[in-house]
């Protein structure tokens, strides 16, 4: 019964999830989002952008990713659980046997709901970025570092930068001011 309690709970909280992922999408701060939507794509509009509307195929995206990633996330519950479970049968097996598959089985659910948990991350970050950022062409949405400051726009950018040391991998945010 506590089972059935916990998924009603989870599928409860990825409705309401994706309720305020909604509402965020559509007040948003975006000029566009509010703009008249129009059916076709007018002949000076970039089709990676989308429509102009308030539903444009790049937040369409966005919240498929986010829907997906809410399901991984669930899907990454359900394994914990199921790992939990086959834990507790390999601390009561007696066999050798037993003992084994309940192990294989545990390490098994564990590691795939890890997996189901980190690309459930990726998935609702890549949404969000879909969502939030985007509206302006791809020609001006690139940041260009080989320009001169001169060229370069008067607002400050971000960019991820490779980070590596000779024991760890990484990436940083790097703020441009000029």
């Amino acid at each position: 019964m506590t089972m059935h309690f916990d998924r009603m709970a989870r599928s409860a909280g990825i409705a309401a999830l994706m309720a305020a992922s909604l509402l965020l999408v559509f007040m948003s701060g975006s000029g566009a989002a509010f703009a008249e939507a129009s059916p076709a794509l007018a002949a000076g509009q970039d089709i990676e952008s989308g429509s102009s509307g308030p539903i444009t195929v790049r937040r369409s995206m966005g919240l498929a990713f986010l829907a997906g990633s809410a399901l991984l996330a669930v899907q990454g519950f359900d394994l914990k659980d199921e790992a939990d479970e086959f834990y507790d049968s390999y601390k009561l097996a007696t066999d050798q046997v037993e003992i084994e598959k309940f192990y294989q089985r545990t390490t098994n659910r564990d590691v795939k709901s890890q997996v189901s948990w980190a690309l459930a991350a990726a998935f609702g970050i890549t949404g969000l970025r879909l969502i939030f950022t985007g509206g302006e062409p791809a020609a001006t949405g690139r940041h260009n570092t080989l320009t001169s400051p001169a060229t370069r726009s008067a607002e400050p950018s971000m960019s991820l930068v490779p980070a590596v040391t000779p024991r760890v991998v990484g990436l940083r945010l790097q703020r441009h001011f000029y």
